[in-house]
């Protein structure tokens, strides 16, 4: 986009208004980093590099964070402005590109979902999808050895969004000219720590199993996150969990963590996605898990599906949206 001013015409990226957004959110530049997944440094210079472009400065920075000048609430004022109508600008476009595509009525198309993707990418993307027309599809839930299974006896009865740690796609990820069932990512998110900043106030952006093992734990009973918490104790036989909610009950889980109970699991995409979409919930605390715990999520397609042209119509579809909305972050991932 073009910004006129009394000293000529501007050019000022959508972008670095989005990271304007984001310092303002999360309070500091390293913070702000983290969330828009580019380097504080890089942040810094586009920072400085707007602040020169408009001649004026947006923070203040200290030792003890940034705040805005006058000046900067201006620019925020404006760059809220233009952030909403570029989210409603790609919804529109997303909606366009979807009529576009022949795929399948929405009641011909069935997915399966492992709860993992239910619980975090369906709730955080659901605003995104349905704009899009993406959740008019019919959603049922798959385990986790339900696509072992299929994977092992090469059939699948309709396709699956799946999200699969480390040990279980080196299982899937064997994409063969004659396969029959094979599995197509969309995105990879990292394990994270979240949880009140009194709780995780050590780890400088990452927390160790033995940091993690200080504090109570409460989390979603699930296979993929009861795998995380296995194999990262696993990994320190003397570390011990405390285990202070492991259950169904998300709203108890998540009072517990608001009140500074416990700590819980969350992933990279999932705090990225929020942020983007302008989620205005305060985020907690978070600290990235060490050793890396890494999911990748994706769909699990059988080649001989009748309906396999629309599956794969609609999976294009939903990759198009991941990549028009969060192309920072895949682009930080598939650099990894």
């Amino acid at each position: 986009m073009r910004v006129c001013s009394s000293q000529g015409v501007l050019a000022v990226r959508v972008e670095t208004l989005e990271y304007v957004l984001a310092v303002v959110r999360r309070g500091s530049i390293s913070r702000a980093a983290d969330e828009v997944f580019v380097s504080e440094q890089g942040l810094s210079k586009a920072l400085k590099n707007l602040e020169t472009e408009l001649g004026v400065a947006i923070f203040e920075r200290s030792g003890r964070g940034v705040r805005l000048t006058r000046a900067g609430e201006i620019v925020v004022r404006h760059a809220e402005r233009i952030a909403a109508s570029k989210r409603d600008m790609l919804e529109e476009l997303g909606r366009l590109a979807l009529d576009a595509n022949a795929y399948a009525q929405p009641d011909e198309l069935e997915i399966r979902a492992m709860p993992y993707v239910c619980n975090t990418l369906f709730n955080t993307l659901e605003p995104l999808m349905a704009s899009s027309g993406l959740s008019e599809c019919v959603v049922r839930e798959i385990d986790l050895d339900e696509v072992l299974s299929a994977v092992r006896v090469g059939r699948l009865e309709s396709f699956a969004l799946v999200a699969l740690l480390e040990e279980e796609r080196a299982l899937v990820d064997f994409r063969q000219d004659d396969a029959r069932v094979w599995f197509e990512p969309m995105f990879s998110t990292d394990i994270m720590a979240m949880g009140d900043s009194s709780l995780l106030r050590e780890g400088g952006g990452s927390i160790t199993v033995e940091e993690l093992s200080r504090y109570p734990i409460a989390y979603y009973n699930e296979q993929v996150l009861n795998l995380v918490v296995d194999r990262l104790f696993a990994s320190r036989p003397d570390c011990t969990a405390r285990i202070a909610q492991h259950s169904s009950n998300a709203a108890q889980i998540g009072k517990m963590v608001a009140a500074g109970h416990a700590v819980t699991f969350g992933d990279t995409f999932s705090r990225y996605a929020s942020g983007v979409m302008g989620a205005e919930e305060e985020a907690p605390a978070f600290a990235r898990v060490i050793p890396t715990q890494t999911v990748t999520v994706g769909f699990l397609l059988d080649g001989e599906s009748p309906l396999l042209a629309s599956q794969l119509n609609y999976v294009r579809c939903f990759k198009a949206m991941l990549e028009s909305r969060f192309g920072n972050y895949l682009r930080f991932f598939s650099a990894r």
